[in-house]
């Protein structure tokens, strides 16, 4: 495991997600095959590049089909985890 391995384990296993649904087996990752990743990670990580890019929170949670306080969670998950959802 990498350097960048472990910052992406350990930014998608922070309890600040909680408030994301899990969609998916939590032990791993049914698209990108990642052990210890949920498969919501990889829509944590589209919700966050867009709100990088200055996307409003109540339209991706429309657009996800998520609540705004999952949405919020992600916001609040960027600012404690810089560039992991790059």
């Amino acid at each position: 495991m990498t350097p960048d391995d472990a910052f992406f384990l350990a930014a998608h296993a922070d309890p600040a997600l909680d408030a994301f649904p899990e969609l998916g087996p939590v032990s791993q990752c049914r698209l990108c095959g990642v052990p210890g990743l949920p498969q919501r990670h990889r829509m944590v990580d589209a919700i966050a590049a867009q709100l990088a890019a200055g996307e409003y929170e109540e339209d991706l949670a429309a657009e996800y089909g998520v609540s705004e306080k999952a949405v919020a969670a992600v916001a609040i998950w960027m600012a404690k985890w810089p560039g992991a959802w790059e």
